[in-house]
C-alpha cells in the first residue's frame, strides 16, 4: 500500500455509529478504511485518504449526518512516514535522554500529537498506546535529547510526565533485550 498522505480519527460514542460512517464514506478506493475498534461502549475510528480534501468533506458531511456520535474528530494532514508504523507497534525508537509521557482522553487528538512530534525530526515515538475502554485514555511515550524541541508543538491539554535520565530499569521497559529471552 502506498504511504496515506492524511487521515482522520474519529472518536465516537458508538461502535454502530463507526459502522454508520464506514458505511457512508469509505469506498476503498479514494477513502480506505484503517482501523475500527470498540472502546467500551464507545469506538475509534482511523481513515485515510491521498487527497485532503476528501477528508474535508468526510468530516463536514460526517459531523452533518452522525453529530450524535461524534465525540472528537481530527484531521491529520501530511501524515510522517513513521506515524502509522509507531501507532501499529511496527516501530519504535530507543531512548534518550529525556522521556516524556502525554496522556490525552481522546485518540484524535493523541494521532495529531504523535505526528506533530515526528515532524520536528527530533523527537520519536518510544511507544504510542489507547486503551480501549470507554471513555479511552491514549498514552504517547516519547523521547529526546533536549527538551526545548517540545516547544515546536502544541501539547497543551495533555497529561504530560517528564523524566529526564531514565534509568535502565525504565529503558527496560520500552527495550527488548534479546540475552533475556529464553528458548
Amino acid at each position: 500500500m502506498k504511504q496515506l498522505e492524511n487521515l482522520i480519527c474519529f472518536d465516537l460514542s458508538s461502535y454502530g455509529g463507526a459502522l454508520h460512517i464506514v458505511q457512508q464514506f469509505v469506498n476503498d478506493e479514494d477513502v480506505i478504511l484503517l482501523e475500527i475498534s470498540p472502546c467500551g461502549q464507545g469506538a475509534i475510528l482511523l481513515i485515510g485518504a491521498q487527497e485532503l480534501t476528501a477528508l474535508q468533506f468526510l468530516q463536514k458531511e460526517a459531523y452533518k449526518l452522525f453529530s450524535n456520535y461524534i465525540i472528537s474528530s481530527q484531521i491529520v494532514a501530511d501524515v510522517h512516514s513513521k506515524l502509522l508504523p509507531c501507532y501499529l507497534s511496527q516501530e519504535s525508537s530507543t531512548l534518550n535522554s529525556h522521556l516524556v509521557v502525554f496522556e490525552a482522553g481522546t485518540f484524535s487528538d493523541a494521532m495529531q500529537l504523535a505526528n506533530s512530534a515526528l515532524k520536528t525530526e527530533k523527537i520519536n515515538i518510544v511507544d504510542f498506546r489507547i486503551l480501549r475502554t470507554f471513555p479511552i485514555n491514549a498514552i504517547l511515550t516519547l523521547t529526546t535529547s533536549d527538551l526545548s524541541n517540545f516547544e515546536k508543538i502544541d501539547h497543551n491539554g495533555f497529561k504530560k510526565t517528564i523524566i529526564s535520565k531514565p534509568s535502565s530499569t525504565l529503558k527496560s521497559l520500552y527495550e527488548i533485550n534479546s540475552t533475556t529471552v529464553n528458548s
